[in-house]
């Protein structure tokens, strides 16, 4: 049964391709001019592509279900998803962020901390999320 489902996944997807192209444009203008230059670039792309890999898009919770087996929460990676099984018992929920982004628009999202590493749960509409429904879920 799934307790969260985040519709806004292209979202994600959308920025990682561009700090992609963006790692990739930038060391493909340089080796025309320096092949040393272009070498640091390319080193520099391949930190900000991997930090956000890291950082961001692995900790970025597409779906939390619970099957037969326990409870399982759907990440981003780098070409699809991951699926990690927690034990609620770890689950600690922070309070809602309200992040103010461009033209005027306001993300939210909730820290999700398992077993102490943290994960992003993304309410901004129109994501529907109970999260009193998920900890009486989680409870039971």
């Amino acid at each position: 049964m799934d307790f969260y489902v985040n519709t806004r996944i292209l979202n994600v997807r959308i920025v990682q391709g561009a700090i992609v192209a963006a790692a990739i444009g930038i060391v493909l203008l340089a080796s025309g001019d320096d092949a040393a230059l272009a070498l640091i670039l390319g080193a520099i792309g391949a930190a900000c592509v991997a930090a956000f890999e890291i950082f961001y898009i692995r900790r970025y919770i597409t779906r939390i279900t619970r099957d037969g087996s326990g409870w399982v929460m759907s990440t981003l990676s780098a070409f699809g998803e991951r699926h990690v099984r927690f034990d609620p018992a770890q689950v600690r929920f922070g309070n809602e962020i309200e992040q103010h982004v461009r033209f005027g628009d306001v993300n939210y999202h909730f820290p999700l901390y398992v077993a102490g590493r943290r994960f992003v749960l993304d309410t901004t509409p129109p994501v529907q999320f109970d999260l009193q429904a998920l900890q009486r879920a989680m409870r039971s």
